[in-house]
C-alpha cells in the first residue's frame, strides 16, 4: 500500500501467502497487469527490466498514481483492508465496533 501511495512499481508473483495475492488484487482493481508474474523467471526478467529502464518504469509509476484512487477511495477495498488489519491486531473472538 505504501509503495502504491508513492506511485512505485511492485513486482509480484502470487503464491500461497496473502501478500502476493493482495498485491495482485490491488493491481487488478487498478487495471494494471504488467507486474503480476506467473513464474520465477518472469519475476526476475521484469525486476531486471524495470530496475534498469527508468523511463519505462516512470510510465508505469504515473499509471499507478493515475489509478490509485481505485484502491484508496473504493469502498470495497477500504472495507477489505480494514478487515485484514483488524484481523491482525485483535483476537478473533472479540468484536470491535467501528
Amino acid at each position: 500500500m505504501e509503495s502504491f501511495a508513492l506511485g512505485k512499481v511492485v513486482i509480484t508473483r502470487p503464491a500461497n501467502r496473502i501478500s502476493g495475492r493482495f498485491t495482485a488484487g490491488l493491481y487488478s482493481k487498478m487495471g494494471i497487469t504488467e507486474f503480476t508474474c506467473r513464474t520465477n523467471a518472469e519475476y526476475i526478467d521484469k525486476a531486471i527490466r524495470y530496475a534498469g529502464n527508468r523511463s519505462e518504469r516512470e510510465v508505469y509509476e504515473r499509471l499507478i498514481l493515475d489509478n490509485i484512487h481505485k484502491i484508496f477511495r473504493e469502498e470495497e477495498s477500504i472495507e477489505e483492508w480494514k478487515r485484514f488489519i483488524l484481523g491482525k491486531v485483535r483476537p478473533p473472538d472479540r468484536d470491535i465496533l467501528i
